[in-house]
């Protein structure tokens, strides 16, 4: 026997008790419209129940809203949407809400919003914003997107309050990939990444990259590059720019390298396709005093190397052969001082001991050509060379030349009397008859006209 549908215009009740027989099979209880049962005495369309699980107690009919491909999507216009169910208060549901789409707006008229107490787990991904025009290619698991005219302005803001944690933290375990992505190819005079600290009592690090493996592969803590060769004569394009406006502190640093290699090179630079151009420019000093533009110095007493090494390669090959220099001083200036020394290049030596020792040491291998030349053909009233020593004793030389064997050719001194009296030798000092002698050239007796080159010729 049938049992028929029961109608009535309003039905006023306390409790609704579902006990349908199917329980596994279909809902217990179904609230449906009239035009999806065809006939009075229980019977309904067949695809009513399509793709709802065997897990539903309560089935409420209604129409989902779609894109063209079939898939359940959102329409920004309320009035796209038919057969919705609506809760005129609040909806409480103490235990999971299961949606295939959540959309926390209603007449489309005002934004809407979702707060969640406790954690909010995502398992697949998670938009923000008005994806149009958004490749599905750059989605991720959280895509926010911020167009033209949104507000608030800010695509994202994490605000941080707590002073000893972490604002973001990003853990990867990508061995190819990258930890962090910022594409911003439409940046014109904006900028891609700006990490900002203004406390007046700041005494920690703005940035900072830390490598802390122990992977002896060839790798790079930091990497600036520029990609495309295109430059400017008169616009800078700069890799690294550091603006330092410290002013005073004499511990300040705008760029510090801390190393504690003891082999290798702490600090390179490599300009192999440089021409015309400079390795290494340190300009506008215009401001100095009593500074230096480059200090190098060692307190070691084991020094045995060269605090300044500037060589001209490559090592027993052959280099270019146009006019050039390894190492140029120059003054531009004209200016000049009677009183004050001006001197392009100054050599201070204390070492008070030790006959090795030199101020200067030239060591040429060169089988013609000159060793040092001093061009002094505009010197009109001062001295193209002069060679002082004041204290030079009565065994020392104010200037010295040597041959073979360390023969002497020409010496001169204050050695005369043997009380700092001036004396000029040619040839050998060890004959010198007497301390009395200022002047003396060495010679032989017997050798004229014979190859000896013992005569004397003036």
């Amino acid at each position: 026997m049938s049992i028929r549908d029961f109608k009535a215009k309003q039905l006023r009740t306390t409790n609704i008790i579902g006990s349908g027989s199917n329980v596994g099979s279909e809902p217990s209880v179904l609230i449906y419209s009239a035009s999806a049962a065809t006939d009075s005495v229980g019977s309904r369309h067949s695809d009513l129940l399509t793709n709802v699980g065997t897990d539903v107690f309560l089935f409420v009919s209604g129409s989902k809203t779609t894109d063209s491909n079939g898939n359940i999507a959102y329409s920004n216009n309320s009035a796209n949407r038919a057969d919705t169910a609506v809760f005129g208060g609040d909806l409480v549901v103490s235990g999971v809400l299961y949606a295939e789409v959540l959309r926390a707006e209603v007449d489309m008229a005002t934004t809407g919003s979702l707060s969640v107490e406790g954690p909010l787990m995502v398992t697949g991904s998670a938009e923000i914003g008005n994806m149009s025009g958004i490749s599905e290619s750059i989605r991720g698991k959280l895509t926010v997107a911020n167009v033209a005219g949104d507000e608030p302005d800010n695509a994202l803001t994490v605000y941080n309050n707590d002073t000893d944690s972490t604002g973001i933290q990003v853990v990867t375990y990508a061995t190819t990939g990258k930890g962090q992505h910022i594409n911003a190819a439409e940046l014109t005079t904006g900028t891609g990444l700006e990490v900002f600290a203004g406390s007046n009592t700041f005494s920690g690090k703005v940035a900072e990259f830390d490598y802390d493996g122990t992977s002896t592969n060839a790798h790079t803590v930091l990497l600036v590059s520029k990609d495309d060769a295109n430059g400017s004569d008169s616009n800078a394009i700069v890799g690294l720019d550091i603006d330092f406006n410290m002013t005073d502190g004499t511990a300040g640093r705008a760029l510090r390298i801390d190393s504690e290699q003891t082999t290798g090179v702490v600090a390179e630079i490599d300009s192999e396709n440089l021409t015309s151009g400079k390795a290494l420019a340190i300009e506008n000093l215009d401001a100095l005093t009593s500074g230096n533009a480059v200090s190098v110095r060692s307190d070691s007493s084991n020094q045995s190397g060269n605090l300044v090494s500037v060589t001209r390669g490559p090592s027993g090959g052959s280099g270019g052969t146009a006019a050039n220099n390894v190492l140029s001083l120059a003054n531009l200036s004209t200016n000049g001082s009677d009183t004050n020394q001006i001197a392009i290049l100054h050599i201070d030596n204390n070492m008070t001991s030790g006959q090795a020792g030199r101020s200067i040491m030239v060591d040429s291998e060169q089988t013609t050509g000159v060793v040092a030349e001093i061009d002094g053909n505009q010197i009109s009233t001062g001295a193209v060379l002069v060679v002082s020593g004041t204290d030079v004793d009565t065994t020392g030389h104010v200037f010295k030349a040597v041959g073979q064997n360390e023969e002497t050719l020409i010496s001169l001194g204050q050695t005369a009397g043997g009380d700092r009296i001036p004396q000029a030798v040619f040839l050998s000092s060890s004959a010198v008859p007497n301390l009395d002698v200022s002047f003396f050239v060495s010679g032989s007796t017997g050798d004229r006209g014979l190859n000896k080159g013992g005569i004397s010729l003036f």
